[in-house]
Order: C-alpha cells, then structure tokens, then sequence
C-alpha cells in the first residue's frame, strides 16, 4: 500500500507479505470506534463544516498542503457535500476505492491523515 500512488492508476496493485513481520494492515492505526465508514462519514462532516460550498478550494488547498492522494479524496469530498445522494453512494468501500484508485488500507491512510490535517489546520 505505501507504493500505491506511484503505480499506474488503472495498473495492478502490488502486495506481499514478509514473514518475518506483521502485515502492515495490522499497523493502521486509522481505526474509528464507528468502523471505516463512520471514519470516512467524520470526514466528510468536517469537511462540510471546514468548507462550505463557494469556499476557494484552490485556497483551502494552498493552505493544508494535501498529498496528491488526499487531493484526490477532498475533491471527491467535496463534490458530494451537499448531500443530494445517499453517503454510501460514496463513502462505501467500492465507490472510494474505484475514485481513488488504490487499496482500501491505503484509502483508510488518506482519510485518517486528511482528518488529522483538517482538525489541526487554521481556520480562515
């Protein structure tokens, strides 16, 4: 998973185990008391909070310095905001992964540390 953005995007996803050490699955610390999609639901809460619609994103951008990965899942945040569709729609492992285009443990890693970067991050 730490290799997943310098893969192709549509490419196969590598993956192996090294027997001497724990998967790396077991060292995500990533985890929510409401499961991965409760994660994902705080996120998108924080997100609708943190930047209403007609906010600079370009700004907000500039200001909390994402990983081109968790770029990626703030734009799909954020077109979702508004909440016209129902959440698992697109905060559901599927959907995630497929606009993502990487792991699920990778995805849980972006949610977490996009969370952390939102929660620290000065409000304008």
């Amino acid at each position: 998973d730490q290799v997943a953005e310098q893969v192709l995007p549509d490419g196969p996803w590598l993956s192996w185990r090294v027997s001497a050490r724990p998967a790396r699955v077991e060292l995500v610390p990533e985890h929510h008391p409401a499961g991965a999609l409760g994660a994902r639901a705080a996120l998108a809460s924080q997100i609708r909070e943190r930047l209403p619609e007609g906010t600079d994103l370009l700004g907000f951008e500039d200001r909390l310095q994402p990983s081109r990965l968790e770029r990626r899942l703030l734009r799909h945040l954020v077109q979702h905001r508004a909440g016209h569709i129902p959440a698992e729609e697109y905060l559901g492992d599927g959907p995630l992964i497929r606009e993502l285009g990487v792991p699920w443990v990778t995805a849980q890693r972006a949610v977490a540390s996009l969370s952390r970067k939102l929660d620290v991050a000065p409000r304008s």
